[in-house]
C-alpha cells in the first residue's frame, strides 16, 4: 500500500472517522456504515461481519447474527411505587369485582407507558384518517375539475358549430343549393299536379344572426380620438386610468381642504379617549412598579424578620376545643391543625386540575410563572411559581427559625415594626405567611401589566381609526356638508369628467406639478 492509501476506509476511499464505521473480520477494511447500507442500530444485532469483497471471493463467508432473546410478555414493575409495594388486594376497586387485577396492584409506569402508547395510537390513527379526508378532498376536487373542463369543452364546440352555421347564411350571393339527392330525382316523375313544387332554401327572417355591433363610440379618455373597446368606455387601461387620476385631482384637493377646516365629532371623540386611555396606562405603568418595589421591601422586610430571636414565653400550651370544618373537604378539624391542613387539602385538590400553555412566557414575566414543561401533554404550567401545588416545594423549616411575621397595620411601614418570635413550627397563627404574601404582589404585578397590554390594544384600535378616517378613499367615497358654513353652501357643484370629444376637455384638469393643499 502507498503512503497516499494509508489512513483511507471504505469504498469511497476517505480518511473520515467521524461517522459509524464496521470492520471486516477477514480483511480488517473498515466501512462507513451509510456506505454500505448498514445502520447502527442493525450491527448491534451482527456478531461476524465480512465484507461483499470477502464474500465474493470466497462464498463460505456468511454473515452471523446474534441469537435474539424471546422474553415473555409480562407487565414492567419500576419497583419505587406504592402499586409494587401492595401485596394484598384492596376489594374495592373494579378489578376486584370483576375477577381481574387490582387497580392499586398496578404499578404506575406501567400504567403510565400504556396510556401513552394508547395516546400514540390514538394520534396515529387520526392522522391516517386526516390524510384519508384530504385525498378524498383532492379526487373530488379533481374530478370536479375535469367535469367543468368537459363542460367548457362542448361549450366551445356548440359555439363554433353556431359560428360556422352563421357563416354559412351570411351571403345570398354566396348560398349554394345542394345537389338532388336520389329521392328528389323520383320525384320529378310524378305527374305535375301530384308532385310537391320544387323549392330551395333560402334565407328567410328566421335564419338571419344578429352580427350587427353596437354603434362605435369615442373613448372617453382625456385628449383621446381612438374608438373605445367593445363593451367599455375606453380604448385602453391606459386612458381609463388618466381619467381617474384626472378626477383624484379635481376632487380629492377640495375634500382635504374642507377636512383640514374643521375636525369632525369622531376625531374629538377619539383624542379625547386616547388621552384617557394614555392616562390609564400611565397609571398601570405606575402601579406595576409600585408592586415591584413592594415586592424588594417585602423581602428585606422577610430578612429583618429571620434575623429575630426565637422567645418561648407567648407560647400557649393550653389546649382550644374549638372544632371547626374544613371549606374544601367538610371534615372537622382543632382550631390548632385547622390552618396546616387547610392548606395541604387545597394543595391536593388543586394538583388534579392542570393550568398549562402551549407556549413558554418570554417577557419579564416569566420569574412569576411555574413554567414547568409537561412533556405528555405538550404545555406549559402557567400557575404562579410560589403557588404551584405540583411543582414548587416550599424548604424545610428547621427548628431555630423564627416565624418573623410582622404584627402590624400597615405592612411597608419602616417605623415601629415588631414581629412575630415564635418558631416557625410552633406558630399556627402566621402559617406559611411569607408564600402568601409573595404570591399576592406577584398576582397584582401580572393583573397591572394585563391591564397595561388591554390598554395598549385600545390605544392601538383607536389610531387605526383615526389613520383610516382621513384616508384618500375615504375622502373620494364621503362628503359631509356643513350647513353652517357659508363657503360650503356657496360652493358650485363639481362636474363630472366625461368628455366625448376633444375640444369637450377642459384644459385645466390636469396641469402638472402644482399645489392643491398637500403641502402646509
Amino acid at each position: 500500500m502507498s503512503d497516499n492509501e494509508e489512513g483511507v476506509y471504505c469504498i469511497c476511499r476517505t480518511t473520515d472517522t467521524s461517522r459509524f464505521m464496521i470492520g471486516c473480520d477477514n480483511c480488517n477494511e473498515w466501512y462507513h456504515g451509510d456506505c454500505i447500507s448498514i445502520t447502527e442500530q442493525f450491527a448491534k444485532s451482527i456478531s461476524k461481519f465480512f465484507c461483499l469483497i470477502c464474500r465474493t471471493n470466497n462464498p463460505s463467508l456468511k454473515t452471523i447474527h446474534k441469537n435474539e432473546k424471546i422474553t415473555q410478555a409480562r407487565g414492567t414493575f419500576c419497583g419505587d411505587c406504592s402499586g409494587c409495594f401492595r401485596t394484598q388486594d384492596c376489594g374495592k376497586c373494579e378489578g376486584c369485582e370483576e375477577g381481574r387485577r387490582c387497580r392499586k396492584r398496578i404499578c404506575k409506569v406501567e400504567r403510565k407507558k400504556k396510556e401513552e402508547k394508547r395516546e400514540k395510537r390514538r394520534r396515529e390513527e387520526e392522522e391516517a384518517e386526516r390524510l384519508r379526508l384530504e385525498e378524498e378532498e383532492r379526487e373530488r376536487e379533481r374530478k370536479r375539475r375535469e367535469k367543468e373542463r368537459k363542460k367548457r369543452e362542448k361549450e366551445k364546440e356548440k359555439e363554433e358549430e353556431m359560428q360556422r352555421k352563421k357563416d354559412r347564411y351570411q351571403n345570398d350571393d354566396e348560398y349554394v343549393p345542394p345537389e338532388l339527392s336520389r329521392g328528389a330525382k323520383r320525384a320529378t316523375r310524378r305527374k305535375p299536379e301530384q308532385a310537391a313544387p320544387k323549392r330551395t332554401r333560402r334565407r328567410g327572417e328566421e335564419d338571419v344572426w344578429s352580427t350587427q355591433t353596437a354603434e362605435p363610440q369615442q373613448c372617453h379618455g382625456p385628449k383621446c380620438v381612438q374608438s373605445s373597446r367593445p363593451n367599455s368606455k375606453y380604448c385602453s387601461d391606459e386612458c381609463g386610468m388618466k381619467l381617474a387620476m384626472s378626477r383624484i385631482f379635481e376632487i380629492l384637493p377640495a375634500r382635504i381642504q374642507a377636512w383640514q377646516r374643521k375636525p369632525s365629532e369622531a376625531d374629538i371623540a377619539n383624542q379625547k379617549a386616547l388621552q384617557k386611555i394614555r392616562l390609564q396606562i400611565r397609571e398601570a405603568e405606575l402601579e406595576e412598579i409600585g408592586c415591584r418595589r413592594k415586592k424588594h421591601e417585602l423581602e428585606e422586610l422577610i430578612k429583618k424578620g429571620k434575623s429575630q430571636t426565637i422567645t418561648e414565653e407567648d407560647v400557649e400550651d393550653g389546649e382550644d376545643p374549638e372544632m371547626n370544618y374544613c371549606v374544601t373537604c367538610g371534615h372537622e378539624f382543632s382550631s390548632k391543625t385547622l390552618n396546616r391542613h387547610m392548606e395541604r387539602c387545597f394543595n391536593r385538590f388543586e394538583s388534579q386540575t392542570s393550568y398549562g400553555s402551549a407556549f413558554p412566557t418570554k417577557n419579564d414575566l416569566v420569574d412569576l410563572f411555574c413554567e414547568f414543561y409537561n412533556a405528555s401533554q405538550q404545555t406549559y404550567c402557567k400557575r404562579l411559581k410560589i403557588l404551584c401545588p405540583e411543582h414548587y416545594k416550599e424548604p424545610k423549616v428547621l427548628d431555630s427559625e423564627v416565624c418573623g411575621f410582622p404584627l402590624q397595620k400597615i405592612l411597608f411601614d419602616d417605623e415601629h415594626v415588631d414581629f412575630c418570635r415564635l418558631a416557625k413550627k410552633k406558630c399556627i397563627k402566621h402559617i406559611s405567611w411569607e408564600r402568601l404574601k409573595r404570591a399576592q404582589i406577584d398576582n397584582d404585578i401580572i393583573r397591572a401589566r394585563l391591564k397595561r397590554e388591554e390598554l395598549t390594544d385600545q390605544e392601538r384600535i383607536v389610531h387605526m381609526q383615526m389613520t383610516s378616517r382621513g384616508g384618500v378613499l375615504g375622502l373620494m367615497l364621503h362628503n359631509t356638508i356643513d350647513n353652517e358654513d357659508e363657503d360650503l353652501n356657496q360652493e358650485k357643484p363639481q362636474r363630472r369628467i366625461c368628455p366625448k370629444r376633444d375640444e369637450d376637455i377642459r384644459p385645466t384638469a390636469y396641469h402638472g406639478d402644482h399645489d392643491y393643499g398637500f403641502r402646509q
